[in-house]
């Protein structure tokens, strides 16, 4: 991968992922607090905002990279979107045959634990 193309790629993922922690760490735990249905629909979706624009850093990632590189990434994205969906998919059935108890809060770890067994699938 050459190094304009990963310099591009720290230029834009790390200002989007520190804004993704600020709205996570400062605004998030006033969401209770909130009590505007609308502000606090805008409050809970805020975060997609700069998630958003670390898949679009990723995406360019990919894209200005070689042929092997592709396929590594193409690779680790296969094992994450099978590991997570395996796992997603058993806490259903877990949660819908009453053994376990799961609430929609649990939809927002999806994410990070797709990214998380992507960076491992792809190592």
């Amino acid at each position: 991968m050459s190094r304009s193309i990963h310099r591009r790629y720290q230029r834009e993922f790390w200002p989007a992922m520190v804004t993704y922690m600020a709205i996570m760490f400062l605004l998030w735990p006033l969401l209770p607090q909130v009590h505007n249905e609308l502000l606090k629909i805008a409050l809970a979706v805020l975060p997609i905002v700069p998630v958003l624009f670390v898949v679009r850093a990723m995406v360019r990632l990919v894209l200005g990279s070689d042929e092997l590189e592709q396929r590594i990434h193409l690779i680790g994205l296969a094992i994450a979107a099978t590991v997570v969906s395996t796992l997603s998919l058993a806490g259903g059935f877990l949660a819908a045959a009453g053994v376990i108890k799961l609430d929609g809060a649990i939809l927002i770890w999806v994410w990070p634990t797709l990214v998380v067994v992507y960076a491992a699938g792809r190592g």
